[in-house]
């Protein structure tokens, strides 16, 4: 009950006289501290924003080197075909002299050495290409679509990460 009786009596007695001086330290310090919360606070938020930009240009980095695997694999292709335009032009020119010869006399068909030349079946040859074209293409579309594939978040989960690693830091 002692304790009724004094707040009563504090609430009649005139309030404390509180000089101008104290005030304005009062009110200049909370103002300071909001300042500063509100800096803390903007601070964060360039910081969440500069994480961001660093996550989005490793991300594009990323899809760059992918892409750049995808030239490459463009320019093997086109060296091949190219192999191959020579290879079939070769062909062609030992074709054409096979049957320039033919066409002379039959008799240096059957003197002439045959172990020097090898001939090879373009079903055979076009065979191994294809096999080897399907299984880097195989290849490409396992990597590029299943591998190495960068994980986007939200804002929110982004959020939670770094709370949950400030907790541990702190732990």
């Amino acid at each position: 009950m002692g304790d009724l009786d004094s707040m009563s009596s504090s609430d009649d007695e005139a309030p404390e006289v509180v000089s101008f001086n104290s005030s304005k330290k009062d009110t200049v310090e909370r103002m300071r501290k909001a300042k500063e919360v509100e800096n803390r606070e903007k601070n964060e938020r360039k910081q969440q924003r500069m994480e961001v930009e660093r996550r989005n240009v490793q991300q594009k980095e990323q899809k760059k080197s992918r892409l750049l695997s995808l030239d490459v694999i463009k320019q093997a292709n086109k060296t091949m075909e190219e192999k191959e335009m020579i290879e079939n032009r070769k062909r062609e020119a030992a074709n054409d002299d096979d049957k320039e010869s033919d066409e002379g006399s039959s008799d240096e068909d059957d003197s002439r050495p045959t172990a020097k030349r090898q001939v090879l079946s373009l079903n055979e040859q076009t065979a191994l290409y294809h096999k080897h074209v399907q299984s880097d293409a195989a290849t490409f579309k396992q990597n590029h679509f299943y591998n190495g594939r960068v994980r986007r978040i939200t804002a929110a989960q982004q959020k939670s990460q770094l709370l949950k690693r400030a907790a541990r830091r702190k732990k």
